[in-house]
């Protein structure tokens, strides 16, 4: 009796002390608990330790510029694709480069700068940028940008691949993206969305909202539009085809 006594003790005791080993309840848990709040405490300041070696990234990048610099393929020199210039980059014959241009990039046959702010062109060849605020112009090649703010003028082909905002003038222009502004030359094509005016021998929209002026417009029906030509299609318009003028202003529900 008197050892199950004693070990109904012992037992009673190893419960509220958490165990034979004399841990209390909820111990591990807590040391968890404040392991867990030193962690998520070291998180801001790793963030800020993250971000401030960035901006020292940034900042050597901006630091590292020049005034003059010259290319001769659109991969070499290395130092060519890589220097912020603030003035004048030569092609020599050719120069390219994902580092900033604020000024002017002239070239014998390739100016492929990504990123301009100020005038791009190529005397014999191509001029192609991602980021183009200013003007581009080229006189055998064609002129390629992805995003442009400004003018492309061109001898042969302009080519705005996601947004244009301002004029397209060549030959033949043509718009895979948003373009607010002009398209002007002998064959206009607007692939998706036209705000603004075309003005050429042949005038192709898919989604316009402006005025088309040639000898043959045509428009697939979606938009809001004034055509003025020869030949004028609206197609799945009021007057599908007509001489002269055609537009629609209906509010229908228009195409995706």
């Amino acid at each position: 009796m008197l050892c199950l006594s004693f070990a109904g003790v012992v037992s009673r005791a190893s419960d509220t002390t958490g165990g034979a080993d004399g841990v209390l309840p909820g111990k591990d848990s807590r040391n968890e608990g404040r392991n867990s709040w030193r962690n998520e405490s070291e998180f801001p300041k790793r963030k800020i330790r993250n971000l401030e070696e960035d901006g020292k990234i940034a900042e050597e990048d901006e630091r590292r510029w020049s005034p003059l610099m010259f290319g001769i393929l659109p991969n070499w020199p290395a130092f060519s694709l890589e220097t912020n210039v603030y003035g004048l980059k030569l092609g020599l014959p050719a120069c390219a480069g994902d580092a900033k241009l604020y000024g002017l990039e002239p070239s014998v046959f390739y100016s492929g700068t990504r990123n301009v702010k100020g005038l791009q062109v190529s005397a014999l060849g191509a001029s192609v940028s991602s980021n183009l605020r200013g003007v581009q112009l080229s006189s055998l090649g064609p002129s390629v940008s992805d995003d442009i703010k400004g003018v492309q003028l061109v001898g042969t082909v302009g080519i705005s691949l996601k947004k244009a905002v301002g004029a397209q003038i060549a030959p033949v222009t043509v718009s895979c993206g948003k373009l607010m502004g002009i398209q002007i030359g002998a064959v206009n094509v607007s692939r998706k969305n036209l705000m603004g005016v075309q003005s050429g021998v042949v005038n192709v929209g898919a989604k316009v909202r402006g005025l088309q002026i040639g000898l043959v417009n045509y428009n697939d029906g979606t938009g809001k539009m004034i055509q003025l030509g020869l030949v004028n299609v609206i197609k799945d318009g009021w007057l599908p085809f007509t001489i002269l003028l055609n537009f629609k202003f209906d509010h229908e529900k228009e195409k995706k």
